[in-house]
């Protein structure tokens, strides 16, 4: 792919109780067919498919800094002190009437919502293959699994997901987070665990550009490990491959 999907990663993913990916692992994504990508400035999200309808908007007052507005967002008026949220990034359409598009997730708490559909771009679903799993780098295989590991260079350290494809898409219900990464002593990329993070040792193999863990290097053995620790996630991710590039969401 001309952009790996793991380069498209944007998502913010909050994790739940310490669990382990089960080896019969579904994942059950509505059959999405187009996405929506929002153009500078972003689109208003109206509650219904008019121009005179409430919108999306919020109280920074009420909103304490953490994750998205959305979770203190209201279907509402512009009014003195309000701000508006206003839909930016990517989504799937889920439904259409003249002149308008019903995006997924874009209203308040996550409901869906209704923006103009000359104010967005549109592109159509490409599906996800294995054969375009085995081709991109930060994407594995193992075992029917599909493992993909979000870097951040600035701290070393990574979250790691496990999931599967459905309806031509990725989705990703379970990951390890923030694993640290250090030099091996003795030549092998092994697994390391103490009370306050996990860590991989890294061998050369393993790594990339500017030192980065690479994750198709990562043994199968060590890969194991992690799906055994690796917890659920409250709002499962999942990638979009479309003709106009990679879109993220959560289920």
């Amino acid at each position: 792919m001309k952009k790996t999907l793991i380069a498209a990663f944007m998502a913010v993913v909050a994790f739940t109780a310490s669990a382990q990916v089960p080896a019969d692992l579904t994942v059950k994504i509505p059959d999405w067919k187009q996405v929506a990508f929002s153009r500078a400035g972003g689109a208003r999200a109206y509650k219904t498919a008019s121009s005179s309808a409430p919108f999306c908007v919020y109280n920074p007052k009420s909103f304490d800094g953490e994750g998205s507005p959305t979770k203190v967002a209201y279907w509402g008026k512009a009014a003195k002190g309000l701000r508006e949220l206003r839909f930016s990034g990517s989504t799937p359409v889920v439904g259409k009437t003249a002149g308008w598009l019903n995006l997924y997730r874009v209203g308040p708490k996550h409901s869906d919502g209704w923006v103009m559909a000359n104010v967005v771009n549109v592109a159509d679903k490409v599906d996800i293959t294995p054969q375009l799993i085995a081709e991109d780098p930060g994407l594995k295989d193992f075992y029917g699994l599909t493992v993909f590991m979000l870097y951040r260079a600035d701290e070393q350290t990574a979250d790691i997901f496990f999931g599967r494809l459905d309806n031509g898409m990725l989705g990703f219900p379970y990951a390890v987070e923030s694993v640290t990464f250090s030099d091996s002593e003795d030549g092998k990329c092994s697994l390391g665990e103490n009370d306050d993070y996990v860590y991989i040792n890294l061998t050369p193999a393993q790594k990339g550009q500017g030192g980065a863990p690479v994750m198709k290097q990562i043994p199968d053995d060590v890969i194991a490990q992690l799906a055994d620790m690796a917890q659920p996630v409250k709002r499962p991710l999942v990638f979009v491959l479309t003709t106009s590039g990679v879109a993220t969401t959560n289920l």
